[in-house]
């Protein structure tokens, strides 16, 4: 039954990607976050990550985890890949990324320890100035950051709009 749920959550992330792929230029690549392996992407696009370090939000949440699984297990050539995680329920950012790890999505596949210990975990909140960084995160993203994907999101039903 979980095998179920998890390919009907991945298979409708890939509808709303497609979904919503008007909204790029023709110039825009879209990297497709289906379950398949290297050979689904574009081969230029591997390489141009290489050794580039990245600022990942909502790593958390669904898209953010299937997002996180896919550079883990593709890029292998990457940089640094800090995490944005706040504290929530009494857990720490570590804990909350430990949790995450142990999830059905990432039990699937074994990644090196090389790969898991590109993941730079920082402490913070998008909905707060700076992040909610310190002041030492705050430098080393910006002297470290080539990418950012900002993945974030209020699931918030009784937010205000402004």
């Amino acid at each position: 039954m979980q095998m179920k749920i998890y390919k009907y959550v991945c298979q409708l992330q890939i509808s709303i990607l497609h979904r919503f792929r008007f909204f790029l230029n023709s110039s825009s690549i879209l990297i497709s976050l289906n379950m398949s392996d290297k050979d689904s992407i574009k081969s230029e696009i591997i390489p141009s990550f290489d050794g580039k370090n990245l600022l990942v939000t909502g790593v958390t949440g669904a898209c953010g985890q299937v997002f996180l699984e896919k550079l883990l297990r593709v890029f292998t050539n990457i940089g640094t890949i800090f995490v944005l995680i706040r504290p929530k329920f009494n857990l720490t950012p570590q804990q909350r990324f430990e949790r995450l790890l142990k999830s059905n999505l990432f039990k699937f596949h074994e990644y090196e320890e090389s790969q898991l210990k590109k993941v730079k975990i920082l402490e913070g909140d998008v909905t707060e100035n700076e992040l909610g960084l310190s002041p030492s995160d705050a430098q080393l993203l910006r002297e470290s950051v080539n990418f950012v994907f900002h993945i974030a999101a209020s699931i918030s039903f009784a937010a205000s709009f402004s």
